[in-house]
This record gives structure tokens, C-alpha cells and sequence, in this order.
């Protein structure tokens, strides 16, 4: 196997063992550099990060069986960044912003690794929550205007309070969060096996907290929270342990699955046959199954 970079910053790859097909080779993506062992090669981006792929075997380990591609690993610190998370990587992999400079604006996209960017003017994407679409959760940024920032809904259920490192109660304070959370419902209490008595629910949930500023001895908090199954199956803890979003999202087909990196194919290919979208026939059915959810919302 060879490899290269075009004129145009593209790589391509040829030979017996060249992978057919490239996951990042699409107009998205420059290179300057590549390398290729045996098993596998790795290209640098023109914004500095790395990028690797496996021969058309498949295999990443040596020829030795000792050493494997390290998937989370920090190749380059994005310049916008005050500091920056020691294995995301990308514009927003920061975790704080510079003080001094242009961008000083730190703006969270994952609250989970509590990461973001760093821009020169206040969250210049936010918009209401009326413009998220289908299966995006909305995190308030900004406590006046209650805009934020949509992201695909998945299993981190880590809120995002706003302002944020300031906790004021003569200031506005917003709270929100959301994300796919599994349940079980009884189907058969009195059958012998767990795949026989329970289905599993994906549960989308969302809540915000509003606390206006406080007077005196006196604090007004408003909470507003939505719960409502996305997906029902069959018990499975194969199919179980690929969490809520996966399974949600293979159901309806969305391009990006957000699977665990090793979840297994055969456990994947069950969501096909034990797995259906909530009830809509009738307003009793979808009464019902919303009910599924009723008691993980009292704990949201």
C-alpha cells in the first residue's frame, strides 16, 4: 500500500492493501503529510490534527501483536483555546478562553467534558429553542434573552448552568439539560425470564430551571421540564447496553448513531427486530406509552 497527497490537499491510496474507502475523504478534510506502515497509515490535516486508517485488512495492531493505534490521543492544541482538554481535539476542545486577545469568549458545546470555543463576540450561534430541530436539546447560554446553542441529544444528562462560575442569587441563574435515558416497563410480571417481563423504553428528557435574582429573603425558581418515549423493545442487554441514543438513533435512521466505539455488530443488528417508534394509532395507545416514562421524569 502507497499513499499520497493531490495538488488539491486530497489523499489517495493505492496497492494490494489500500482501503477502499476513506471515512474522512471528503471535501471537509486538507492533508500535508502521510505516513504508511503494513497495517495501517496516518495523515496530517493542514489544522494539524491526525487522522489514521486501517489497511484494507482491518488490522491495527503490529506485526509484533504489541502495539496498537491510540485512539484518544492529544496531536495539536487548537490556537483559539485559553486551555484546552487533554484528549478532544478540534476548535472546540477548549476549556477556557484567553483573557487578553481576540478571542475571549468562551462559549460550552459539550458539558460533559465541558468543552467549547472560543470566539471574539458572545455565543454568535445562539438561537432560541424554537429553532432546534428534531432530536436536538437546547442549552440556554444566555439568561436574558434564554438563547442557546442546539446539539444532538445523547446519553450525558450534565446540565449547563448559566452565568457560568458565578453562583449570585441577586443575578439570573438558568439551568438546563437534556439527553436519552433508558427505562424498563413491566410487561409480564409473572414470566421467568427478564427479556420475558420487561420492555426497555429510550426516554428523551429535557428541563430547564429558572431562578430570578433574590430580594431580600424572598427567590422566585420557575422549573419546566418534557419526557416522552422515543423508542420501545423488547428487553435485550445486548441491545440494552448500546444506551439510549443509539438505539434511538439506528431506529430512525440518522447518519450519525453515536454508538460506543466497541459496540458490537451483532448487538446493533438487533435494534432492527426488537425495536419499534412509540404508538400513534390513537390517542389512548400514545397516552399510554407516554405514561412509560412518567416515573425516570419524576427523578430528572
Amino acid at each position: 500500500m502507497a499513499c499520497g497527497i493531490t495538488s488539491l490537499a486530497k489523499l489517495r491510496c493505492w496497492g494490494e492493501k489500500a482501503p477502499n474507502y476513506f471515512d474522512f475523504d471528503v471535501n471537509l478534510f486538507s492533508f500535508k503529510s502521510v505516513s504508511v506502515s503494513d497495517w495501517y497509515g496516518c495523515a496530517v490535516t493542514t489544522v494539524n490534527t491526525v487522522m489514521c486508517f486501517a489497511s484494507v485488512d482491518g488490522m491495527w495492531r503490529l506485526s509484533d501483536g504489541q502495539s496498537k493505534f491510540p485512539r484518544k490521543v492529544k496531536w495539536a492544541v487548537d490556537p483559539s483555546c485559553g486551555t484546552s482538554h487533554p484528549t478532544v481535539t478540534g476548535p472546540a476542545s477548549c476549556t477556557s478562553c484567553p483573557t487578553t486577545g481576540c478571542n475571549t469568549h468562551f462559549t460550552v458545546v459539550d458539558p460533559q467534558t465541558n468543552t467549547g470555543t472560543c470566539t471574539k463576540t458572545e455565543c454568535p450561534f445562539c438561537k432560541p429553542k424554537s429553532c432546534c430541530t428534531p432530536h436536538h436539546k437546547h442549552y440556554v447560554l444566555n439568561t436574558a434573552s434564554l438563547e442557546g446553542i442546539c446539539v444532538r441529544y445523547n446519553d450525558d444528562c450534565t446540565p449547563v448552568c448559566v452565568p457560568q462560575g458565578i453562583n449570585d442569587p441577586t443575578k439570573r441563574r438558568v439551568c438546563t439539560k437534556g439527553c436519552n435515558m433508558l427505562t424498563k416497563a413491566m410487561r409480564d410480571a409473572t414470566a421467568k425470564k427478564e427479556e420475558d417481563m420487561y420492555d426497555m423504553v429510550v426516554c428523551q428528557a429535557d428541563k430547564r430551571v429558572l431562578c430570578d435574582p433574590k430580594m431580600g429573603n424572598g427567590g422566585n425558581c420557575q422549573t419546566t421540564s418534557k419526557i416522552k418515549p422515543i423508542a420501545v423493545c423488547k428487553f435485550s442487554s445486548k441491545v440494552w447496553n448500546l444506551g439510549g441514543t443509539c438505539i434511538a438513533n439506528h431506529l430512525y435512521e440518522h447518519d450519525m448513531p453515536q454508538c460506543p466505539e466497541d459496540a458490537p455488530l451483532s448487538a446493533i443488528s438487533l435494534i432492527g427486530k426488537t425495536c419499534r417508534q412509540p404508538a400513534k394509532k390513537s390517542a389512548a395507545e400514545a397516552f399510554k406509552e407516554d405514561a412509560l416514562c412518567e416515573r425516570l421524569g419524576m427523578s430528572f
